[in-house]
């Protein structure tokens, strides 16, 4: 298969980001654990109308795909000549500082009806935290919001492909690059330049498949972060401008 990287502007494109989102996302038990009801109506609808909403609306956001071409016989017809799309990522560029303090993503949000609630807004505040610490760190900033590879197509080159999408922006334009990742990309974020600066930790054995905390002997003791089992990690990962590729940024 022949993989193509190119810029998602269609919001005919949504559905099969949509999916390809919450296939990739359920293979983390953060996610799975979020999403313990699986892929709901309410949980696509969800997913749909955010995406929706970000590629619509925001003048920060720069999605991307990844096409797989079938690599067709020599002298034979290309029986998929448009490709399917098997990942994506959506970025955000935030040349001013204006645009930092009034990003969308730092915002509240709703949840929809099937899923843990008091799991996934534990990880969204402190998420919040984290924005609203660094934004002002760093000022004008590029940032990966969503990186997703649809599980059949793992491993394959696509997310090397659309990390490189984002970090040619923020060399282009001489700004650094800020992640909230996932442990499974750890390896590929740091390849491609970021360090981690920081964790998200969340208590994951506070929170049952119904979304209810466990019972009060369990909410008597504060445990410690990332000690005993039950804890899931997120990096908080920066990338700096690398000097030598952009035509704005310092020497």
């Amino acid at each position: 298969m022949e993989l193509t990287v190119l810029p998602l502007t269609s919001t005919s494109d949504i559905p099969t980001i949509a999916r390809i989102h919450l296939a990739a996302f359920l293979t983390n038990k953060f996610y799975r654990a979020v999403w313990y009801k699986g892929v709901t109506p309410a949980v696509i609808e969800s997913q749909e109308s955010r995406h929706l909403n970000f590629l619509t609306s925001d003048p920060t956001v720069r999605y991307a795909k990844v096409v797989g071409h079938a690599v067709s016989d020599p002298g034979e017809p290309d029986s998929n000549s448009e490709g399917t799309i098997i990942a994506f990522a959506k970025w955000h560029v935030y040349t001013t500082v204006a645009a930092v303090n009034s990003r969308q993503d730092a915002g509240d949000r709703s949840w929809p009806p099937d899923c843990n609630v008091p799991c996934v807004e534990a990880f969204w505040s402190k998420l919040q935290a984290v924005r609203h610490e660094w934004g002002p760190k760093l000022g004008p900033h590029v940032m990966l919001d969503i990186l997703a590879t649809d599980p059949g197509y793992m491993r394959r080159g696509a997310g090397k492909m659309l990390m490189k999408f984002g970090t040619d922006i923020a060399d282009e334009v001489g700004l650094p690059c800020f992640l909230e990742g996932s442990p499974e990309g750890l390896g590929l974020y740091r390849a491609s330049g970021f360090e981690v600066v920081g964790w998200i930790w969340v208590d994951l054995k506070k929170y049952q498949n119904t979304g209810e905390q466990t019972g009060p002997e369990d909410q008597k003791q504060e445990r410690v972060e990332g000690v005993g089992e039950g804890w899931y990690s997120h990096a908080v990962m920066v990338r700096q401008y690398r000097s030598g590729k952009g035509t704005n940024g310092p020497d």
